[in-house]
Order: C-alpha cells, then structure tokens, then sequence
C-alpha cells in the first residue's frame, strides 16, 4: 500500500531526500562514510501486472537483495479452516444488499456461529471482516441486537470511538469487532482466536492479510469464510491453500477485472467540444 495510491508520493519525496544526502556526504571533506540501509518489509508482495512490486523495487534498487521464508503468500499452517457455502440462488439474488432477504439469512448464520453454547461460556476474541462499511454496519446491529457484545471499526465511525472499540476489543470487554479491511493491516492484538470473512475478500492479498490478524507469532486460530461456491476467486484460493502452494497466480484474477468493469461502466470518455467562436 506504501507504493500505491497517494502514499507513492510520499515515498517518492523520502527516496529523494535520502539520495540528496548520500550525494552531500560524498561530496563533504573528507567524505563521510556512514552507512546506510534501506528494508522493505512486507507482508505480501504482489507480482501482477504494471504494479509489480518486484519490478519497482529492481528499478529503484537493482542490487536489492531479498530475504524471504517458505510462508510468504501462504497462509499460517497452525490455522484451522471452516468453509460455510452460501445457497447460490440467494447469491445471485443479492444476498449481500443490506436489507434483503438473503442478507438477513447471512446475518443469521453468523448469529449461530458467535453464539457460544452456554451462556457462561466465553466468546473467543473474533474479527468479522465485511467489504463495505455498510455490510460491516448492519451486520454489527444484527448482532448487537441478538444481544452479543460487539463493537465496529469502519470508516463511518469517528475515529475517537474507533480508538475506542479497539481497545474495548483488546481488552476483551467485547471479544467481538465487526470490521472492514481498515482492521486488516497495521493492527496487532494480541489474542485474536477467530476470523470471519463475513464476505470474502475481493482479492487474494487482502485475504491473506485478514487471515494474518490470527495465528500470529505460531498460535492456534480459527478462520471461517463465508463463500458462494460459484466464485472463482475463492475456489482458486481453496484449491491453493489444499496443494499448500503460494497464492501468487491468483494475484491480479479479481483486481483487475473488477477495474475492467468499472472503466466498462463508466462508459466511453466523452470529450466536450470546443466552444464556438465568438462573433464579437
């Protein structure tokens, strides 16, 4: 993410300064000969099309060398995976439009499955991911209401009350944090048991990353997907994590398509046509 988006500039600025210096220490007398280092450190590093982090990275620096272990891309072994398949007619119907009828069965499976058996048994510290800040809202107000303790962290809570369920969360005062991909990166709680990916991720890095808030520093954890058995996203990855084999190939699958058809329905860029000339 720090090499895409409004973040690139910034990094850009920070590579700059640092050549500004190298050239000033160079050029001092007598030289200073000071070493320096640079690491990128990454979790994922996605290989697919013209925002190849490999390829900037041996742009920017061709003698980079790289260090890697045989978990890069895979999911940590110590997780135990749970596959709930949605009915495939309640998928095609919309059954992640908040109010539907297929919405609200959803949300009821995952009354049942936080639920604990007995009422004195503790709820394991769970992050439910959504894809949108709205899912993620009513799917909190479902549970809310069904009397489970739970608490948000989205975009459209403010970022004070955010800072607050975190903290609630990593206390333990609501074991549960129904959340968007915001909670997907940069965020270490210690404890976290269970993930739930409400929906699926909508690419294969942000999935991976949702999977990395469990089973860190080589504990247990439990990760549940809910999926409609028809997506080919979730079936490739399926297949993969079954071969234990890294992800790569399914990098760019979803990514880009779901760009080709935003850019298909924005429609053909319409050009304005130059004003006529003025008869003055």
């Amino acid at each position: 993410m720090l090499l895409d988006g409004g973040f690139i500039n910034q990094v850009d600025e920070l590579l700059v300064a640092r050549k500004r210096v190298l050239r000033m220490r160079q050029q001092h007398d007598p030289p200073i000969t000071r070493h320096t280092q640079v690491i990128l450190s990454a979790a994922t590093i996605p290989t697919y099309g013209l925002k190849s982090v490999e390829q900037l990275v041996a742009k920017r620096f061709p003698h980079a060398q790289r260090v890697e272990n045989e978990l890069l891309h895979r999911t940590q072994p110590q997780l135990a995976h749970r596959w709930i398949e949605l009915d495939g007619h309640d998928e095609r119907e919309g059954a992640a439009t908040v109010g539907s009828k297929g919405f609200a069965s959803r949300c009821q499976q995952l009354e049942e499955l936080l639920r604990p058996a007995s009422p004195t048994e503790p709820i394991p510290r769970t992050m439910v991911f959504a894809n949108t800040a709205a899912t993620a809202a009513a799917a909190c107000d479902h549970l809310r209401k069904a009397g489970l303790p739970v608490a948000a962290y989205h975009k459209e809570v403010p970022a004070g009350l955010r800072e607050e369920h975190l903290l609630s969360f990593a206390s333990g005062e609501q074991p549960i944090l129904v959340c968007t991909d915001m909670a997907a990166r940069g965020i270490d709680i210690q404890g976290v048991q269970h993930v739930v990916q409400f929906e699926f991720a909508s690419n294969v890095v942000q999935h991976l990353h949702r999977l990395g808030r469990t089973g860190r520093a080589g504990r247990e954890g439990m990760a549940t997907h809910f999926v409609d058995p028809a997506s080919e996203l979730a079936n490739r990855i399926r297949r993969g994590m079954d071969a234990e084999s890294p992800l790569e190939d399914s990098f760019s699958r979803r990514r880009g398509f779901r760009k080709k058809l935003k850019k298909l329905a924005r429609g053909p860029r319409q050009r304005t046509p130059p004003a006529p000339p003025s008869s003055d």
